[in-house]
């Protein structure tokens, strides 16, 4: 009978070294394993601080900038806009009124062309009322473009709207948003530990819609209609006309043409002393100087006053208002606010409306964006 090469302690002691050397294989194997996993979390981590530590450095920065900016271009000081542009004006609260009305006018008009048995709930969710919305905004601007012509003094120039100056208007509109938007994210990201900020129905269905016809309708809609609609009415129209209000008051050039049409009406002699009338707000206080001819024309002679810091301030503050207001939602305030002062500031320093139009187009450009992006 042939012999086991091993007897049975040496056949159970080769055993115990192959279970032996098993088992450390096995658990090198697990350890190395549990070490990489554990070496790759902690790299992700690490990364993932660092990130977000370049980030917020590179975020301070440029708040840092973007304020030092601001009190450079002398932003908030007294006499910050002594120099800018006039745009004297002969708006009256019914041209505000007015634009307003024709926009829902056209709306609903458009709508009910449209077919109001298909149009949605959701105003969002289909073609038309994106398309309706588009329509009304054209007839509003079609009529401002009227109101420009036939109120404001030097016509499309005086208002800010001349093609000649589209260049430096984009060019000055994108460096206002590079000042701008850190610190209208910054106030919005605090606003936030206060209260949730809901997403703009517009970003949620540019985000889910899978319809390319609406992306592209509500892209046109929130970068191209919007931003020249909304600054031609809120900056070009309102906040023109609540400046020139201001100066009007503050200088009483409103009393003193009164008096030159009531001077008219009652044929007083062309001998009458000017002086009788009150200052010429105009030349800066004191009697008029003796006019030749007759008086009726002193009205078309003398022009609108121009407003000061104190006039276009007050403007600028309540347009910013109106403007964050009829957006709809409160819990936007404290973004929308700053941005629209923002607005304000740059069409008075600059008297070009193309800077508001490309500073909003570029908001809501980088919004859409940030939004598609990063959706939570």
């Amino acid at each position: 009978m042939a012999r086991h090469p091993y007897s049975e302690p040496e056949a159970r002691t080769a055993q115990l070294a192959v279970v032996l050397r098993q088992l450390r294989i096995f658990l090198f194997q697990r350890s190395a394993g549990e070490y990489s996993e554990k070496s790759s979390s902690q790299r992700s981590q690490g990364i993932g601080i660092a990130s977000a530590i370049t980030i917020i450095i590179i975020a301070l920065l440029w708040v840092a900038t973007s304020l030092t900016a601001i009190v450079r271009l002398r932003v908030f000081a007294p006499d910050g806009l002594h120099l800018a542009p006039a745009r004297p004006n002969r708006l009256v609260p019914s041209d505000v009124i007015l634009v307003l009305a024709i926009y829902l006018l056209v709306l609903v008009i458009t709508a009910h062309v449209i077919d109001p048995i298909k149009m949605p709930k959701d105003p969002f969710s289909s073609p038309q009322p994106i398309i309706a919305d588009l329509i009304a905004r054209l007839g509003a601007v079609a009529f401002m473009l009227y109101l420009i012509k036939e109120r404001f003094s030097g016509g499309m120039a005086g208002f800010g709207l001349r093609l000649g100056k589209l260049h430096s208007g984009i060019f000055c509109g994108i460096l206002g948003i590079i000042v701008a938007l850190p610190v209208v994210m910054m106030v919005g990201i605090l606003s936030t530990l206060f209260k949730k900020v809901p997403v703009h129905p517009l970003i949620t269905v540019l985000r889910d819609h899978p319809s390319v016809e609406i992306r592209v309708l509500i892209t046109i809609s929130a970068c191209v209609a919007a931003p020249i609609s909304e600054e031609m009415f809120f900056r070009g129209i309102l906040q023109s006309f609540l400046a020139q209000y201001f100066a009007n008051q503050r200088t009483g050039w409103h009393r003193w043409r009164l008096n030159i049409a009531a001077w008219h009406r009652h044929d007083v002699s062309s001998q009458h002393d000017w002086a009788d009338i009150g200052s010429s707000p105009a030349s800066g206080g004191g009697d008029l100087p003796p006019l030749a001819g007759h008086p009726a024309s002193a009205s078309a002679m003398v022009p609108p006053p121009a407003a000061n810091t104190r006039d276009r301030w007050l403007a600028i503050v309540i347009t910013a208002a109106a403007f964050a207001l009829l957006h709809g939602e409160i819990a936007w305030l404290p973004v929308l606010f700053p941005l629209a002062v923002g607005l304000g500031w740059i069409y008075e320093r600059t008297g070009n409306i193309w800077s508001d139009i490309t500073m909003h187009a570029a908001f809501n450009a980088v919004s859409l964006t940030i939004n598609m992006l990063h959706p939570h």
